[in-house]
């Protein structure tokens, strides 16, 4: 008989902490749902509460809770998900992407590629009956009625969990490189962090090798992608000498990238520029350079998703630099 089983996570908890601490093992750099066997405290549940008013995803169907009929566990680690509650499929812009599978609860219903499946059991991911992996923490997310979780691909290009880098660069004239760029829900100009999603090449991973399946995350990869990024963005080049960590680790639920079957995994690389290296974007890259001195005036102009990470980075920058470990790539 299937029963529905909460009040003890359905993955391999200790396994995803493990292989979070072994990525960032600076415990000062955890923040919302890393390294943690627990999941969410309940500030980070208060924050993603507010943030659900307003649901971006309008073409999706209702959430799913854990009330929702047709919601059951077949086994440790294994779960139907019922139908109607997918997000709106987006297709990426770019041809490479996990192929997207609706909900079913048909008797044999469709599966993704096995090496995939293989990948998240190696995370210790739990998995529907499609195959697809669960976020470390849905049924926590599900068990609250102001969060929830639609199901299915919606706009992320890949099952399970995708890297982002976000990088705080500073020079040592006690300056730091911000990007302007628009936001949901009021699309206001607000003050960012350059950064964006990892890629295959960040990895040293060829792109079909990595959709096939061969997706390493490594803390090199990191801090290329935020590099990458942050020269993309701005044209600030990194030197290979500049001393970089990772200063804040989470996995935020976001309605534009979080689902039941996929979800982000956000870093935060603080990026010191050597001596006599200045902050210098490039002419119309929509960038700008701010005094730390007048961060904390400045600090509600930055986009709510940043601020924690930017401050958290910036405390760094004192007596922890010596963390920085130079020319880590």
């Amino acid at each position: 008989m299937r029963t529905t089983v909460f009040g003890r996570m359905s993955f391999d908890s200790a396994s995803v902490r493990a292989q979070d601490v072994a990525l960032v093992p600076d415990e000062a750099a955890w923040a919302a749902g890393f390294a943690t066997t627990t999941g969410y405290t309940e500030n980070a549940l208060d924050e993603f509460g507010q943030n659900a008013v307003p649901d971006w995803q309008t073409g999706s169907g209702p959430r799913l809770h854990a009330w929702t009929r047709g919601l059951e566990r077949i086994s440790l680690g294994r779960w139907v998900v019922p139908g109607g509650c997918d997000a709106e499929t987006v297709i990426p812009p770019m041809g490479h992407h996990d192929i997207s599978i609706p909900t079913s609860t048909a008797r044999r219903p469709r599966q993704v590629p096995q090496r995939l499946q293989q990948l998240f059991a190696h995370r210790g991911w739990a998995r529907d009956q499609h195959g697809r992996c669960l976020h470390p923490f849905w049924e926590q997310l599900i068990q609250d009625a102001r969060i929830g979780l639609h199901t299915g691909l919606g706009s992320n290009r890949s099952w399970g969990e995708a890297v982002v880098a976000n990088a705080v660069v500073v020079d040592r004239r006690d300056q730091v490189l911000l990007i302007r760029h628009s936001s949901p829900p009021d699309s206001a100009t607000r003050l960012a962090l350059p950064g964006g999603y990892a890629l295959p090449v960040d990895e040293g991973v060829a792109p079909a090798r990595w959709w096939a399946g061969q997706r390493p995350v490594t803390r090199a990869g990191i801090l290329r992608a935020a590099s990458r990024h942050v020269a993309a963005a701005t044209g600030q080049v990194v030197p290979a000498d500049a001393a970089m960590a990772i200063t804040a680790a989470a996995r935020p639920v976001t309605w534009l990238q979080t689902t039941a079957n996929a979800w982000t995994v956000e870093f935060t690389v603080l990026i010191l520029l050597p001596r006599g290296v200045a902050l210098q974007p490039r002419d119309g890259a929509g960038a700008c350079v701010r005094s730390l001195a007048d961060l904390g005036d400045r600090v509600g102009l930055v986009d709510p998703r940043h601020r924690r990470s930017l401050l958290a980075a910036v405390t760094r920058i004192g007596p922890g630099i010596a963390n920085c470990t130079a020319g880590q790539r």
